[in-house]
């Protein structure tokens, strides 16, 4: 795979850049049927297919540039102990291969259950590494985002699930959540429907006041010529939303890659 945005950028870009970690579901349940017939975590392999293929082909000069400017790093998740670092470092979205990525179920065999915990604590982990590998100065970096897909609750630790949000949050990065398909539908639990989503929205960065006008303005600005309508990654003013299909996963995907690269860095 090659490593060469995350190398260049790193090495010899003067500008900001920006550090995403998707954090991937792959518990039993991804195993399921979604909307489209296929498997959810075949769904969630398109859509993050077709993310990178966006960056890939823009010619608009400033997501052209975000291509190279993003460095990404992949996690699929199930039990405390199926915990899976995709990519072998944190790489430009425009030079990631997709063909050596797998939907996130399938790195077990079985997958288990929803450690989300885990997953988190790993993505912060694993983001704190390579700023400290590459002698990176923070102050230089677009605050880091860690965009959470789930179809799921956490069913480990859920008071540490709470800690390990507010200790992302406390640094200043962007926690951004996807509730994957209709929780309790065909689950166990029907009460999981009233409950799961309360926990994962309260988890999620909030955007409030003129920050929320301001990042929402570069977002319409640099994304009303394309077909993706990426200012529905805002869901009452937080960085959560419940994606019942690949569609509009990938443009929760697509637009949380892109805020804080949008937002010129600033904190919110």
């Amino acid at each position: 795979m090659s490593q060469r945005g995350a190398k260049e950028v790193v090495a010899g870009t003067p500008g900001l850049f920006q550090l995403v970690v998707f954090v991937l579901d792959g518990s039993a349940s991804m195993t399921w049927e979604g909307t489209s017939g296929k498997r959810k975590a075949d769904e969630v392999y398109d859509a993050i297919d077709a993310t990178i293929k966006f960056f890939k082909t823009q010619t608009d000069p400033n997501l052209k540039a975000a291509a190279h400017s993003i460095l990404v790093q992949m996690i699929a998740f199930s039990s405390d102990q199926q915990v899976e670092v995709i990519l072998d470092d944190f790489t430009a979205i425009g030079d990631i291969d997709v063909n050596k990525i797998k939907p996130p179920s399938d790195y077990w065999s079985p997958p288990d259950g929803t450690c989300i915990h885990g997953a988190l604590t790993r993505a912060q982990e694993e983001t704190t590494k390579f700023v400290q590998a590459k002698g990176l100065d923070i102050s230089r970096l677009q605050r880091p985002t860690i965009l959470l897909l789930t179809d799921g609750c956490e069913n480990f630790d859920q008071n540490r699930l709470l800690e390990i949000a507010e200790e992302i949050k406390a640094k200043k990065w962007y926690l951004a959540v996807v509730q994957y398909g209709k929780i309790g539908a065909t689950g166990p639990d029907p009460n999981e429907a009233q409950v799961c989503p309360e926990v994962l929205k309260s988890i999620a960065t909030s955007i409030e006041g003129p920050d929320y006008d301001r990042v929402k303005k570069k977002m319409d600005k640099y994304f009303k010529s394309t077909e993706e309508d990426v200012s529905k990654v805002f869901l009452h003013k937080k960085l959560y939303t419940e994606a019942l299909d690949e569609r509009a996963a990938r443009i929760f995907f697509i637009g949380g890659t892109t805020i804080s690269y949008l937002s010129g860095g600033k904190t919110v």
